[in-house]
Formats: C-alpha cells, structure tokens, sequence
C-alpha cells in the first residue's frame, strides 16, 4: 500500500511537470503540429474543405494518431456546428479563427497519454525486476525533460512511446504465464505502433516472437500465433491503403537519408546515438545507465537481457537501416535506458547499505 502511495506521488509529480506551460506555443505551433492537426481535420470531412494544406502535406506521417484525434474531435465539431446552425461556412471561419482551441484540446490530451506512459512503464519494470527500481524507473521518466517536453506537443511521439511500452510489457507478460490474451494484446499494440511510426514493428517483432517460444508452446498456442500473425499482416495492408502516400514517403525517405547524411563517418554515425542518450540525460545518468547493464551480465536475467537486445535492435536499425539521424528517433531505446538507471541506482544502494553495515561492526 505504502509503494501504491508513492506511486500516485510520482505520477502527480510527473503530470504537473508536463501541464505546467502546456499552451506555449499554441499560437505559433510548429510545421510537425500543424501537420499533424491538418492530417486529422482532412480525415475527419470528406470534402476536404477543413484543411488548408495540400494531399501530399496532409498524409506526411503515418495515419492513426490523427484518426484518433479527428475521432477525438466529433463531440467538439458538433459543438460547433449547433453554435452555427450547421450553416458550414459559418462553421469553418469559427475553427480556423479558433484553431488554438483544438491545439489546447489535443495537447492537454497528450499530457495525460505522457502521464499514463509513466504507469505503463512502472508496470513493465516492476515484471522484469521488483517494485522498487519500478518506482526509481517511473521518478527518472516522471522527471525526464525530454519526455516532458513532448508530453506538450500534438505529434505522434507520445503514441509511439506508450504502444512500444505496452507491446513490450505484453510480450513480457508471455514470459511468465499461458494467457494467450497477452499474445493477442503484444501483437494490438505492435499494430498500433507501426500505425503511429512504421518502424518501431522491425524491434517488436522480434522481441514478441522471442517471448513467445522462450517457453514450450502447445499447437493449439501456435495456431493462435499464426491468426494473430493474420491479423497483423491485415491491419499493415489497412494502414497502406488508407495512407499509401506516407508509407511510401517513408520508405524513399530511406535513400534520401542516405544522401543527406553520407557525410558523416562511419564512427560518427556509430556513436551518434550515445553521444545523444549523455546530451538528454547527463553523465550521472548515463553512469548509472552504465553500472545496470553491467549488473545485468553479472546476474544472467534472461528477461532483462531481452531489454537489452530491444535497444541494441533498435540502435543498430537507426544506424543501418532507417539513415536519419535524429536524435528524438531514439526515444522508444532512450526510455528503456531508464530502466538500466534504476536497475544501477537500487543495486548502489543495496551495495552501501551493505558497506555501512559491515563498517558500524
């Protein structure tokens, strides 16, 4: 009960530090918010008339955080239009002169889905370690800037975070029990990241298939992974055919990248993540970063080595194969850093306990 209580304190904390200045911004909000507004009004009417920007702008990124937020914005819209009298004219010059009003909807809304991803990842530390470095791990993200600082944003990073933490935790859950829910519940949530930034399935996919056959399956198990194999393959043909335009963008953007980026040496592009988890989290930080992966050799836990092989999988695909070199990509392997933090600062903390127990003898 006493942990639950300083859980709720930390997720307090956490989403007053992202509430705090929410609105900054909202009358110049940048070209990815914009973007990402103007996909979701363009799903939302048919006639397209409620954008102002044109098709290839409008399906820039993939489609399922603005399909999620143009079905956030119904209750709002028809507002709206009771207020005009469904006269649609009247109806489009009040929501463009009052865009700031969805832009502080939509952002409000992500402060919360950034204070759920503190929950989400103290429920996945707890499984693959204990409650206490789960509490340590949901203070360092509850605190974390650059995680506060796109809690106020209305781009899909928070969506992507949240849906890679969930697929992870699920997968995990595979680990340890037969419930074929978890499977079903892994491969909904690799779907909803992939819909809310396509690459994030190359790492989770892997990682689910590992959960999945770590431990002696049945046929009838297997015949579920086969349909939910389906399923996924499904829901990754539906994302295209609504959207083809952005996956397509996507994949070209691979050989762009490299043009762009070709003049950085290979050292430079091997060490360009590394060098962006010290610049988001600082040498104490990384220290300890440092000392818990250490610890995870020297104490052989499968399930954190599998931690292990989802950063390692997703740094070697932005370095080899995805060729953008932007440091916020790292997010989803920066989060999980966290763990490694914690998983540092508890063991530290046992080793002096253990020091000063001995000394005072």
């Amino acid at each position: 009960m006493l942990r639950n209580k300083y859980l709720i304190i930390i997720l307090i904390i956490g989403f007053l530090l992202r509430f705090n200045n929410f609105t900054v911004g909202i009358d110049n909000i940048g070209s990815d918010e914009k973007v990402t507004l103007m996909m979701s009004l363009w799903i939302l009417d048919p006639t397209h008339s409620l954008s102002e920007t044109g098709h290839e702008m409008n399906f820039y990124y993939a489609p399922l955080v603005p399909i999620i937020y143009a079905f956030l914005f119904i209750p709002f819209f028809i507002v709206k239009l009771l207020i005009s009298g469904f006269v649609i004219d009247t109806f489009k010059e009040d929501l463009f002169s009052n865009l700031s009003q969805l832009i502080i909807f939509l952002r409000f809304f992500n402060v919360l889905l950034s204070t759920l991803t503190i929950l989400v990842f103290y429920k996945l530390v707890n499984l693959v370690s204990n409650k206490y470095v789960g509490l340590i791990a949901a203070t360092l993200i509850a605190i974390s800037s650059i995680h506060i600082e796109l809690a106020k944003t209305i781009r899909f990073w928070n969506f992507f975070i949240l849906f890679f933490l969930l697929a992870i935790y699920f997968s995990f859950k595979l680990l340890y029990s037969n419930n074929i829910k978890s499977l079903y519940l892994a491969f909904l949530f690799i779907a909803f990241n992939f819909g809310s930034m396509y690459h994030g399935i190359i790492v989770l996919y892997p990682i689910t298939f590992l959960c999945f056959f770590l431990k002696k399956r049945t046929q009838n198990e297997k015949k579920h992974f086969f349909y939910v194999n389906i399923l996924l393959m499904f829901f990754i043909v539906l994302i295209y055919v609504l959207h083809p335009f952005a996956l397509e963008r996507y994949i070209l953007y691979g050989s762009y990248g490299d043009k762009v980026f070709n003049y950085l040496s290979l050292t430079n592009r091997i060490l360009f993540y590394q060098l962006a988890t010290i610049n988001y989290y600082g040498l104490f930080i990384t220290l300890f970063m440092t000392i818990g992966i250490i610890l995870t050799f020297i104490k052989g836990n499968k399930k954190i080595y599998l931690l292990l092989i989802s950063i390692l999988l997703y740094y070697l695909l932005l370095t080899f194969i995805v060729n953008t070199f932007e440091d916020r990509h790292f997010l989803p392997a920066l989060t999980l850093l966290l763990f490694f933090c914690a998983y540092g600062i508890y063991y530290m903390y046992k080793l002096i306990n253990i020091l000063i127990k001995h000394i005072s003898f």
